[in-house]
């Protein structure tokens, strides 16, 4: 599909929390946050989910003419109802443009990508701004060291339209599978209806990320060759192609 992303944005929260600043919360030593993550270091935003959002598409945006459709695709929502991206949308002030989510947890931009090239190439829409804001600090379990140094807060934007003719931009490939088998390795399980905040049996974890990094590793190992194989075969690219 014929695609270009046009401009880009991005917001970095100013203050920074080290390894050494984290270590003390989860009762570890910093040397082993730098050992086993190789994350010395993660922003903490100040500043909440839609502003963070809006300050990047701002960025992305410029001087530029606004878009006739924003997707949201953040890995966590605002709030459930209405929809986060209509927070995006009022702190840019773009009432009236169409706006939805793109909820595909850390695939959040990459599908939203996707979904914008099909809408730009059936001619839905001509400037689509695409925004992922992230307060990934905000849901950590300190209880789960080997999450929680992974996670900190940022927010970018990337505006994307048809490219103009002879420029060769395109989306070379796209491949996605979903194996309902690993939904339980990694979960926020409050804020539904599973662990409503009404029910006496919801605890304050549920409503954390919680993470089962080996078993992740493992059901990706076994199915990630697989889907190189599918995406370089759809490319026209072999894996001499790739740096």
């Amino acid at each position: 599909m014929r695609v270009k992303i046009v401009a880009t944005g991005r917001y970095l929260p100013p203050k920074i929390e080290t390894s050494t600043d984290l270590a003390p919360k989860l009762g570890i030593d910093a040397a082993w946050i730098d050992a086993h993550a190789g994350v010395e270091e993660r922003r903490v935003s100040e500043i909440g989910m839609a502003e963070m959002g809006a300050r990047a598409a701002r960025a992305a945006l410029g001087d530029g003419p606004p878009p006739d459709l924003i997707l949201n695709a953040s890995g966590v929502p605002q709030q459930v109802i209405p929809d986060s991206s209509v927070y995006i949308q009022e702190a840019l002030d773009l009432t009236g443009v169409p706006s939805y989510s793109i909820h595909a947890t850390c695939l959040s931009f990459l599908v939203a990508l996707h979904n914008a090239a099909g809408l730009l190439a059936g001619g839905a829409y001509e400037r689509i701004l695409i925004v992922s804001s992230d307060l990934g600090t905000w849901g950590r379990n300190f209880e789960e060291p080997e999450s929680a140094v992974l996670f900190g807060d940022g927010a970018a934007a990337a505006i994307v339209e048809p490219p103009a003719n002879g420029d060769a931009s395109e989306l070379l490939a796209f491949e996605m599978g979903t194996w309902p088998a690993g939904a339980h390795l990694t979960e926020v399980r409050g804020g539904g209806t599973r662990c409503h905040p009404n029910d006496p049996g919801t605890t304050t974890a549920d409503n954390l990320f919680t993470m089962d990094g080996p078993g992740v590793y493992k059901m990706a190992r076994r199915r990630v060759a697989v889907v190189l194989k599918k995406v370089l075969r759809q490319s026209g690219l072999t894996q001499d192609d790739i740096a």
